[in-house]
């Protein structure tokens, strides 16, 4: 019976056409952007700028990786907002897609339906999916929760592919991934906005705590650029 109840769930979990890559892109081709999630962030920027001759290099943002949170697949627990919980499963987050992938039988699928998720846990991290505002668009999508409460202090990561434009690539630079993440506040489940790194427009994110916020970062030297004392300023807010 608890195998067929989990069946019965990832089914539901599942989008029909969503088969998902497999494996990391081949960095001598572009990635199929089919059965992408809409949300998800895809651009090939060129590592050098054509209008300059090839002289002048973009700065890119976060850290040369793939387009995986972790390569291999990892035994997790995916429990969904109706109480049902579904252990054991393969899970990957692919960043690049923003899928949360699967291994059944023999193919790598994608999971369906993610506001029905309430968290999923992979080893020591636990994601949810939720909505954001970024650049002053609502959109939803994946974070990984570092710290939950009235305030939940949330971290989005992603992956961008970048390919050299081949007319004015450098033997030095290869098409590659960038990983990149993002913290961000959520108060009261309303929709999770990214933390401002300057103090003092920081500290108005709490209202009427707003105060009582910029004392405590006083008192320990916090500062919101740094993620240790982001978890330890949303911590002794919820305890507020």
């Amino acid at each position: 019976m608890r195998t067929q109840t989990i069946s019965t769930m990832l089914l539901m979990l599942i989008f029909a056409t969503s088969v998902a890559v497999a494996q990391q892109p081949s960095k001598s081709q572009r990635p199929s952007s089919s059965n992408l999630e809409p949300t998800s962030h895809q651009e090939n920027i060129n590592l050098q700028s054509a209008s300059s001759g090839g002289n002048d290099s973009y700065v890119l943002p976060g850290s040369v990786g793939t387009a995986y949170f972790k390569i291999e697949f990892t035994e997790g627990v995916i429990a969904l907002k109706d109480g049902t919980q579904i252990d054991g499963k393969p899970l990957r987050y692919n960043l690049y897609t923003q899928q949360m992938q699967f291994i059944d039988g023999a193919d790598t699928l994608a999971l369906g339906n993610p506001d029905e998720i309430e968290y999923i846990r992979m080893d020591d991290h636990l994601f949810v999916y939720t909505n954001f505002i970024c650049n002053n668009e609502h959109k939803s999508g994946y974070f990984e929760l570092l710290e939950d409460g009235n305030c939940r202090l949330l971290k989005r990561w992603s992956a961008l592919y970048h390919e050299v434009d081949s007319d004015y690539g450098s033997s030095d630079i290869d098409n590659c991934f960038y990983r990149d993440c993002q913290c961000f506040l959520q108060f009261f489940m309303n929709p999770a906005s990214p933390v401002v790194d300057k103090k003092k427009d920081f500290v108005k994110s709490f209202a009427n705590n707003g105060d009582r916020i910029k004392e405590f970062m006083k008192d320990g030297d916090l500062k919101p650029k740094n993620e240790e004392d982001l978890i330890s300023i949303v911590d002794y807010y919820n305890k507020l």
